[in-house]
């Protein structure tokens, strides 16, 4: 009987399937949420892939919080987004587009009646109302000093010359994958009025620019968000966050400005203080003139790695305050609910987590910590319970609400449950430390496979990008562990010196140093985890890794023969020329102590090209034809050496991709190539 049942078990762990890039890329992903402002509801869009139709399904969801009882409605043929809810608790926001422009609706949760507030002749996003409910707020990508329509004018006479030649007399040129031609995203807003009785909002006016004169993004771009401008409790005000010039090129310095609606004058709030780069303006919602305004903030304009405080400026007594400069935490962005207006909300990561902390308002200690991690999305409802959402390498992103009165997590959304019971398990990564570089401890996530091959488990080292952003114990769409662990690897994922959530210490630890402490860290790394898990292979061990993730692995293709195969994603290979071909001279010259003419540089000392005599191991180089932060040639000259030196070598060029591979059909062919090269090698 005790041989059946085990024969049974047996049976059932292998009728399971592997969890692929395939099941990964057909994942009903959560996107937009938005929570209703008597905490009733939760509202959200996901989307769903099918690849083999080629078609995508999108729901809107409407959700009570409590009872769970769900309203859903497809939305796949007239997709939306900017999914808020209104201060008004019966009525959800949101924008469409169409061949016309993009159209702001709002839609009844009661009478499900759907009422246009505002007709865009060009894309607008980032949609956020005044607390006031006077106005609304969005951004739109305009030339500086036109009206939307002005846009859309000069957009169609351009599409008509019979040149398409562009003509820069300076720097800016371009941005992570797309060339600079005189358009910025610039902060409108439209005047509202509101009434009893239907329909409950208005417009009374046409859109207005609050940065007319800008050659500078809010939201900056790719990746700004609306977190970048807010009202003031009143609705007089709007508070956002702007660089621009020519020096974009050589320096994150942005200044925070207050723009009035009633008189159309703008202030800079932080003029007197040039030496710091400004993030996410929030004003303190209970007090109604605007006059105390929260932000985060580091203290250099020159590297984006920097460790971000908040602070916080009273403009009446004219002081700019720390509220705790010794806090462990960077703090990139922060929420003030108007229902817990004296506690800071605010997404920081710790030790490989990303988590929620509150903090007082006026001394910056630290209230409480959600018991959660892997937590992006929050709102906070009128009675301080939060809606979050979480994911980690074990799960895919889902909603929790936590209960403030008996500290409790509860889950609200099961996305993905019925699909993910089909696969092997996604196993937790262990979370382990060995000493590194400099005798000092680093972290590094190990993740075993579901099913263990025969014999001994070959080991992939998982090198992660930025520098000075490290791996997180959260779901990815795309560098995904386990798509790797399910194909019968180990993954050895370090969080060497640079990486983020260690302490701004730790994370400048790799300026000067992209070859050498790092690198370092990577071997102890490996030696470590061979001496702690005696399953592995020591004679069948990989390396990947995207940007300088990719430099790692080049520079390891020139310091290391320990590797059977190597993968390079969008890597640095050549430094001083990725100096001359990049948009972010500021992060090289921080990172290499200067620009490659000047003596002091070490472009030539960390340039993997400088030591491709020592190149040996198969490589499989992968390029995004659209990449303009790693350009294309970087991955084209790599591929070049080693074909001329005659190692195995591959080369995957992705015409139309950037810096990742987004595309999900693209995103397919990435993991075939990769796991491919790495069967063939490893």
């Amino acid at each position: 009987m005790l041989h059946l049942a085990f024969s049974i078990s047996v049976f059932l762990a292998y009728a399971l399937d592997p969890f692929t890039v395939r099941v990964n890329t057909q994942l009903e992903k959560l996107g937009e949420v938005t929570t209703s402002p008597d905490g009733e509801y939760v509202s959200y869009l996901t989307s769903k892939l099918n690849i083999e139709k080629g078609t995508t399904t999108r729901t809107w969801y409407i959700q009570n919080i409590q009872t769970l009882e769900t309203i859903t409605q497809d939305v796949s043929s007239a997709p939306i987004h900017d999914l808020v809810w209104t201060p008004h608790k019966d009525l959800i926001s949101f924008i469409s587009d169409d061949n016309t422009g993009s159209h702001l609706k709002y839609y009844s949760v009661s009478t499900k009646k759907i009422v246009t507030l505002f007709d865009s002749p060009i894309p607008i996003s980032n949609l956020k109302w005044s607390p006031a409910e006077n106005a609304l707020a969005f951004s739109a990508n305009v030339y500086p000093k036109t009206t939307l329509a002005e846009t859309k004018e000069r957009d169609i006479a351009k599409a008509n010359r019979n040149t398409d030649s562009q003509v820069y007399d300076q720097l800016f040129l371009f941005q992570w994958d797309t060339w600079v031609e005189g358009k910025y995203n610039h902060v409108f807003y439209i005047p509202i009025t509101k009434s009893e009785t239907a329909p409950i909002y208005q417009s009374t006016g046409d859109a207005t620019d609050v940065m007319p004169e800008f050659d500078g993004d809010c939201p900056n771009k790719p990746n700004g968000d609306k977190s970048e401008f807010d009202f003031s409790p009143n609705g007089q005000e709007i508070a956002f966050v702007v660089r621009g010039g020519r020096d974009q090129a050589w320096s994150l310095l942005n200044h925070i400005y207050v723009f009035s609606l009633t008189d159309k004058t703008r202030t800079c709030l932080t003029k007197d203080f040039p030496d710091d780069h400004y993030a996410c303006p929030v004003f303190k919602p209970d007090v109604q003139d605007g006059s105390i305004l929260y932000y985060t903030a580091s203290n250099t304009k020159d590297c984006e790695s920097a460790q971000y405080f908040v602070k916080k400026i009273n403009r009446n007594t004219k002081t700019n305050e720390f509220l705790d400069k010794d806090c462990w935490f960077n703090i990139p962005a922060i929420t003030i609910s108007a229902s817990d207006p004296d506690t800071i909300y605010a997404n920081v990561r710790k030790h490989a987590q990303s988590l929620l902390v509150l903090f007082d308002a006026t001394s910056g200690k630290d209230k409480l910590q959600i018991p959660d991690y892997g937590i992006s999305f929050f709102g906070v409802g009128p009675n301080k319970d939060i809606v979050y959402q979480t994911s980690k390498w074990s799960h895919p992103p889902d909603l929790m609400l936590y209960t403030v009165e008996n500290n409790t997590v509860h889950q609200l959304t099961y996305l993905n449950d019925e699909v993910l019971s089909g696969i092997h398990e996604l196993k937790k990564p262990e979370y382990l430390w060995f000493i590194g570089a400099n005798n000092e401890k680093v972290q590094g996530l190990y993740l075993e496979p579901p099913v263990k091959p025969a014999g001994k488990i070959p080991l992939i080292l998982y090198v992660h990008g930025g520098p000075e952003v490290g791996w997180s114990d959260d779901w990815s769409y795309r560098w995904n562990p386990q798509t790797i662990a399910h194909q019968g690897y180990a993954v050895f994922a370090i969080n060497f010196h640079g990486s983020d959530s260690y302490g701004q210490e730790f994370t400048d630890s790799i300026l000067g140093r992209w070859g050498s402490w790092p690198f370092e860290d990577h071997m102890k790394g490996i030696g470590y985890i061979l001496g702690t898990k005696p399953e592995l292979d020591p004679e069948r061990i990989g390396a990947m890794g995207a940007s300088y993730g990719g430099f790692m692995i080049n520079w390891m293709q020139g310091h290391t023969k320990i590797f059977k195969a190597l993968v390079c994603h969008d890597g640095v290979y050549d430094s001083p020329s990725m100096y001359h071909e990049t948009d972010q001279l500021y992060f090289f010259e921080v990172e290499f102590k200067g620009a490659p003419w000047e003596k002091d540089s070490l472009a030539v000392h960390f340039s993997p090209s400088y030591y491709a005599d020592n190149f040996a191991t198969p490589q499989l180089v992968i390029h995004g034809g659209n990449d303009l932060r790693v350009p294309f040639s970087q991955g084209l000259m790599l591929f070049t050496t080693l074909q001329g030196k005659g190692i195995p070598s591959r080369f995957v060029r992705f015409p139309y991709e950037n810096h990742w591979v987004l595309n999900p059909y693209n995103s397919i062919r990435w993991h075939d190539e990769v796991i491919a090269w790495l069967k063939q090698y490893v």
